[in-house]
């Protein structure tokens, strides 16, 4: 069933529309036209693999830290309240590093100017959302024993 108005409420229908080529995909109208597209993946997060020893983070990426040595995660500096980051530990110890004058939180703890917030085990992971756009990152949910500097 769709839902469509009759012009003055809601109403399902119990009418069909087949959209070639659209099985799984996302309808979504501009109020004229109807567009099939893929819905996106991961909830909007695009994961990266990660083996180098840092990586500067871009805004709704997710990244996975794969290097016995550890990855350093560097938190962007221009940011808005609700952009998010997270990483996940595979192999190695990973550290968020955020820019100076920001500061990150977590419980009831907060960071130094451009603190740190480190893992204990490779395999621990942390979803970050901005707060104060440009200012302060909290940690929404995470895995592990962090620590916060």
């Amino acid at each position: 069933k769709i839902i469509k108005s009759d012009g003055t409420n809601w109403v399902a229908s119990t009418e069909t529309y087949a959209v070639p080529g659209s099985s799984g995909n996302v309808l979504t109208s501009d109020g004229t036209n109807w567009t099939s597209a893929a819905p996106s993946a991961s909830g909007g997060i695009t994961w990266n693999e990660e083996t180098g020893a840092s990586v500067n983070a871009v805004i709704n990426n997710g990244y996975i830290t794969n290097r016995g040595g550890g990855v350093t995660v560097n938190l962007p500096g221009t940011f808005a309240v609700g952009d998010t980051v997270r990483v996940l530990g595979k192999a190695g110890i990973w550290i968020v590093d955020a820019p100076a004058g920001d500061t990150i939180l977590m419980g009831d703890s907060t960071s130094s100017s451009g603190g740190t917030l480190t893992a204990t085990n490779a395999g621990d992971a942390v979803e970050l959302i901005g707060i104060t756009a440009n200012d302060s990152w909290r940690v929404a949910s995470s895995m592990g024993n962090l620590t916060i500097a």
